[in-house]
This record gives C-alpha cells, sequence and structure tokens, in this order.
C-alpha cells in the first residue's frame, strides 16, 4: 500500500470547534479591552489580553487544521520510481488492491511503512463509494460496476481500526500531479 495525500479540505467537528472558540475568545477579548480601558481595571486588561490571544491561537489551529497538507511517507527508492512511472495499484488493502491518499500527515501514521519522501498530489477522485466497513476483496471493475470511480472511508465510522479518513483510487490516471515536498 502507498499513502499519499489528497488535496481536499473539510470540516470535521475540531475545525469547527476551534473556529467558534476562537470568535467567542475574540469578541469576549476585545470587549473586555474595551471594558477595562474605559474603567480603568488592570485586572481585567490582563484577562482580556490571554482572550485575545486564545482568539489568535485558535485562528492559527483553525486554518491549520482546514489547510494543512496531508503527506505520504514513502522509501526514497520507492519515490523515485513513482515519480518516474506515476502510482500503481498495491495488491491489498482494507478496500483491495488500490493506491490510498490519506487527507493530513497526521492520518498516515501507522499506515505507512516507511519514514521518508513526502508527497503533495492532486487526486480526481469522481464518484466516491463511501464505505462504512472493510471489503478488501474490492476490484476496480466491481466498483466500476456499481457506478463509482472511488472509494471514501470517514474517520471513526468503520468496523476496521481506522480512524482516520481515506480515500482509494484504482485507476492512476486520476493522480493528476504529483509533487514531491
Amino acid at each position: 500500500m502507498i499513502f499519499s495525500i489528497l488535496q481536499v479540505y473539510e470540516f470535521n467537528d475540531l475545525t469547527i470547534f476551534w473556529l467558534l472558540n476562537a470568535i467567542w475568545l475574540g469578541m469576549f477579548g476585545i470587549g473586555g479591552i474595551i471594558s477595562a480601558y474605559y474603567f480603568g481595571k488592570e485586572e481585567i486588561w490582563h484577562q482580556c489580553t490571554l482572550a485575545i490571544t486564545a482568539f489568535f491561537t485558535g485562528i492559527f489551529i483553525f486554518w491549520s487544521i482546514l489547510f494543512l497538507n496531508p503527506c505520504d511517507f514513502t522509501s526514497p527508492q520507492a519515490a523515485k520510481l513513482i515519480l518516474r512511472n506515476g502510482f500503481k495499484p498495491g495488491t491489498g488493502g482494507i478496500a483491495g488492491g488500490g493506491i490510498y491518499f490519506a487527507l493530513r500527515p497526521q492520518d498516515t501514521k501507522g499506515k505507512a511503512h516507511h519514514e521518508g519522501v513526502i508527497f503533495k498530489c492532486e487526486v480526481d477522485v469522481g464518484s466516491c463509494k463511501i464505505m462504512k466497513k472493510k471489503e478488501d476483496k474490492l476490484t476496480r471493475r466491481q466498483l466500476e460496476e456499481q457506478g463509482f470511480d472511488s472509494v471514501y472511508f470517514p474517520a471513526n465510522f468503520m468496523d476496521v481500526t481506522l480512524n482516520r479518513p481515506e480515500y482509494v483510487i484504482y485507476d492512476p490516471h486520476r493522480v493528476k500531479s504529483i509533487e514531491k515536498i
């Protein structure tokens, strides 16, 4: 199996939590600073500057979660072959022999067998079949007969030990660009 990245940005509960938290803390901090200045209360001023700091931290975390580039950790030898010949479907996995793509760097931890070269890819996933359980005998032909081009496993939504979302494609031509980072 090869784990790569996919330029897909999706909101999840953690992303929304950090955004809402940042907005709330920012409003509290700005209002508090104005009232602290008006009433001359130093302890309020200090608390509100902490809230403003938390606001910017929340915005930074939100931005990082939303636009973090996922990555692929693969051996240098395999990376050379991928750059020269493109990705090739594997021989097995939770959705059969395909090319597996993670959304974020942390999503590849515990899946990839090597650490080394990082790839950033642009992939046309086409019509995705959302899978909730392992189908390790699935083939490209079977998937196409069902009217799908790829598979999507949502996070924490399967009966396997995978807790992170991932896409699986079976046609290497769906990988539009490969960039070594």
